[in-house]
This record gives structure tokens, C-alpha cells and sequence, in this order.
């Protein structure tokens, strides 16, 4: 677990430059915490990125609809990470380069819980292939209905979701 935290915030931090300013990360886990109360303010949370030693080497990357259909991005309803408004958004900017399937559940991992979207998961990374329009999948079983074929087999995931 400690290699697994320390990998997010070596990514997560030298992404962007973070304020250092306590009281700038006070205000927006108030505000944050009055507009989406179930997560108490954390995404604004003065994580170790305040104080990380590096800043970033490489620019901002403008995301645009310029370029292949080549991106398949994942949602549940309920994320408590990233918000369904704001993959709402990723899908508009992106246009025809991508496809979303959205699940009717919480929590921030998508994959490996029914056959709707782990098909969509399976498949994109096999074969290149993009579901030919964006999926809205039920809430899974608590059982589960993973399904997987020898064309396309399934991925472990990588932890329990």
C-alpha cells in the first residue's frame, strides 16, 4: 500500500503546480465541502502536494477533439473522485475521439463489477475497438455477471473495487 500512495502523489503532484498556501486550501475545502457535501472537502484537501519539492517539467496539455477515436472513458453516477459533471465535460471537449460508458453506482472504480461495462473494457484494450455509442449500464448485481469470451478475455483488476 505504501508504494501504491506514494506513486499517486508522485504522479498527482508534478501534474500541475499546487498553491502552498494553507489558508487558500482552507477556504476551498469550506467552500467545497458547502457545494458537495459527501466528500467533506477532501479533492481540495492540502494534500503533500503543497510542499513537494519539484515543480512540473512538462506544459499543460490542452484536451481537444483533435485525433483519433482511440479514448474509452469509464463513470459511475456516484464517483466520489470524479465527478459525473465533470466526465460529462471530458466527453464533450473529446467529441467523436470517444466513447463513455457510465455505470449506475458509487464509488470511483468501474471496472469488474458486471458484465456492461467490463465488456466495454475488455474489449477496448484487446482489440482497439470503441462501443459505437455511449453506454449507460444498470447497477450490477451484487453477485456480479462478468462475462468473458476466448476472443476477449477478461482483465483481472489490479485490487478489489
Amino acid at each position: 500500500m505504501d508504494n501504491h500512495v506514494a506513486a499517486l502523489y508522485a504522479v498527482v503532484c508534478n501534474d500541475v503546480a499546487w498553491p502552498g498556501s494553507v489558508a487558500l486550501h482552507a477556504r476551498q475545502v469550506a467552500a467545497d465541502r458547502r457545494a458537495w457535501p459527501v466528500t467533506a472537502g477532501m479533492p481540495s484537501n492540502l494534500w503533500p502536494c503543497a510542499a513537494w519539492p519539484t515543480r512540473p517539467v512538462e506544459p499543460l496539455v490542452t484536451v481537444t477533439g483533435n485525433g483519433p477515436r482511440n479514448v474509452l472513458i469509464l463513470q459511475n453516477t456516484r464517483d466520489p473522485s470524479t465527478s459525473l459533471r465533470s466526465a460529462r465535460g471530458l466527453r464533450a471537449v473529446l467529441g467523436r475521439r470517444a466513447a463513455m460508458v457510465t455505470v449506475d453506482q458509487g464509488g470511483h472504480g468501474v471496472f469488474g463489477l458486471g458484465s456492461c461495462a467490463d465488456e466495454a473494457t475488455n474489449t477496448f484494450p484487446a482489440t482497439g475497438a470503441l462501443p459505437p455509442r455511449d453506454r449507460f449500464c444498470p447497477a450490477p448485481s451484487p453477485a456480479g455477471d462478468t462475462v468473458c469470451s476466448a476472443a476477449v478475455p477478461c482483465i483481472p483488476p489490479a485490487w478489489p473495487l
